[in-house]
């Protein structure tokens, strides 16, 4: 049986025209010469030619099977890429539960912290004011800082002389200081 992708088809290795007119020449051969005498040399296809109703359904069922396997990769496109994002999603909850269980840790780490210097501040309310001052003139006194303030307002009275000896109170001002 001859199929019409045996002659008309994009895969050249497919097409067997030469094959068919073969088959064609053995079949004739021994009939011609029995019957007429005539001794048939070769067998060729001119030309192919269909119906326009038969090409019009050829084309149509064409058409067709291209857009059920057009339809069949975008439906594995889209399984596929519901997939990937299946598992990017399953792969971020992941992620953001062992941030989070992270995060708890780092915060009790800092929480037990805190706790420990709280307590050391409470046992020395005057270190935790003197280091509270130094955290305060970090934060404001730069490389090139001029600041004309009276050395007794916090935190800048730990610039006096004597301010760092805790456990001692800070000097009182002197007359000359005070009327400045």
């Amino acid at each position: 049986m001859i199929w019409l992708t045996d002659l008309i088809n994009i895969d050249p290795t497919k097409v067997k025209i030469q094959a068919i007119e073969k088959e064609i020449l053995d079949g004739i051969q021994g009939i011609a010469m029995d019957k007429y005498g005539i001794n048939v040399t070769n067998v060729g296809f001119k030309h192919l030619g269909f119906p326009e109703l038969v090409t019009t359904k050829v084309f149509d069922r064409m058409k067709a099977e291209r857009d059920r396997k057009s339809e069949k990769y975008r439906a594995e496109g889209k399984r596929d890429a519901q997939k990937i994002k299946s598992e990017a999603d399953l792969q971020a909850s992941a992620k953001l539960v062992q941030a989070e269980a992270e995060a708890k840790r780092i915060r009790a780490e800092g929480d037990r912290s805190a706790a420990e210097y709280y307590a050391v501040f409470g046992k020395n309310p005057e270190l935790a004011a003197f280091l509270r001052k130094l955290e305060s003139l970090r934060q404001t006194i730069t490389e090139k800082t001029t600041l004309i303030l009276d050395t007794r307002t916090p935190p800048y009275d730990l610039l006096l002389p004597g301010a760092t000896d805790l456990g001692k109170k800070t000097p009182a001002p002197t007359s000359a200081e005070q009327g400045k």
